[in-house]
């Protein structure tokens, strides 16, 4: 059975966060929204699917792109615009 889930990373370098096998990243959050600390992502997932860990890449605007950063997500802006962020899906290869 599918269904969306969302999830919370940590505003760090690279984040891990476990999700069912094969759960497609749908979308970043609007800005403004949730924990300011925090970027959240919908995935659609099937619920019968074990967890495995997925691998991120957070990069703040200006800052250097660490090499291959994979496929990007989305990007979220937290504390009233003040931070923006760029959110990529490592490759399992990174």
């Amino acid at each position: 059975m599918k269904a969306i889930w969302r999830f919370e990373l940590p505003i760090e370098d690279s984040p891990v966060v476990d999700m069912p096998r094969g759960a497609r990243v749908l979308h970043d959050p609007p800005s403004g929204r949730g924990d300011p600390d925090r970027i959240e992502i919908w995935a659609e997932v099937d619920v019968r699917e074990k967890s495995e860990p997925r691998a991120f890449r957070v990069v703040g605007t200006g800052n250097p792109l660490p090499g291959d950063c994979g496929r990007f997500v989305g990007t979220v802006l937290t504390h009233g615009g003040v931070y923006v962020w760029h959110l990529y899906e490592a490759d399992e290869s990174t």
